[in-house]
């Protein structure tokens, strides 16, 4: 008879949802409260409700619309605005988006004070990450100035120029340079898709930044409007009162002279 392990197998977490992104890059550099939005899919299948909610330890830094709603068959994506209030971003500052399937007998407004919410195995849980283009930009720098992957492959290459082990030795020492080399290509693959998140980020935050030159062109043009109007009207008014003076100037003067 076999022996159960002690271990509890470890349970997959459940998949309801998935987001657009995880990386949540606000540009604090621009003059209004920086936003970022977030589209959550529903990802069951059939017609089964799912209750969704975004969830933050800064709760007067982070304004979230909406912060949670219901997806079905009929309604299937969410999209949510995420505003950095006064753009003051803190690195532990965090955000994580729970799902949950949505039973018959159960409401959107009970669900999460229920007891079956408690259970960690009914919730997916995605946490996303929260940075600043500032932040990401030298991140980026770092990892294209970092050669430490350059320099292992030299030294692979220099090694196996200098290796003289045979047979089994030989086998085992490549093994290890392949797997060194194996963690390398992961960790350039990782930079890679660091870097081309950031891109979108950056494309995203330009389009921000050139409809925000639009919109201050426009008021700095109203402005000018307002202020060139402002001007001919003190100017207008300067000339009658000049003119009222003199009015009363020559009359005074008649009054001393009679």
């Amino acid at each position: 008879m076999a022996v159960e392990s002690s271990a509890e197998q470890a349970v997959a977490p459940p998949q309801f949802i998935t987001l657009d992104q995880t990386l949540i890059c606000f540009d604090v550099e621009q003059p209004s409260d920086a936003c970022q939005e977030l589209v959550i899919g529903r990802t069951v299948a059939g017609d089964k409700p799912v209750a969704w909610r975004i969830r933050t330890n800064a709760p007067t830094r982070y304004c979230v619309c909406p912060n949670s709603g219901v997806l079905d068959c009929s309604n299937s994506v969410a999209a949510v605005v995420v505003e950095l209030i006064g753009n003051r971003y803190n690195p532990h500052h965090k955000l994580i988006v729970q799902a949950i399937e949505l039973l018959p007998d159960e409401s959107v407004k009970t669900i999460w004070r229920s007891d079956r919410a408690k259970v960690v195995e009914n919730v997916q849980t995605i946490q996303l990450e929260l940075s600043t283009t500032l932040l990401n930009l030298d991140h980026t720098q770092h990892l294209s100035t970092e050669s430490s992957s350059a320099q292992r492959s030299a030294s692979v290459t220099s090694l196996l120029e200098q290796s003289s082990t045979v047979g089994a030795e030989r086998v085992k020492e490549l093994e290890v340079l392949l797997a060194m080399l194996e963690s390398d290509t992961q960790q350039m693959k990782r930079n890679v898709e660091q870097t081309l998140r950031l891109k979108e980020v950056l494309e995203k935050n330009l389009v921000g930044r050139n409809e925000t030159k639009v919109e201050l062109k426009k008021k700095i043009a109203d402005a000018e409007v307002k202020m060139n109007a402002l001007q001919e009207k003190v100017a207008k008014q300067e000339v009658e009162l000049r003119q009222s003076n003199m009015s009363r100037q020559i009359q005074s003067d008649q009054c001393v002279v009679s």
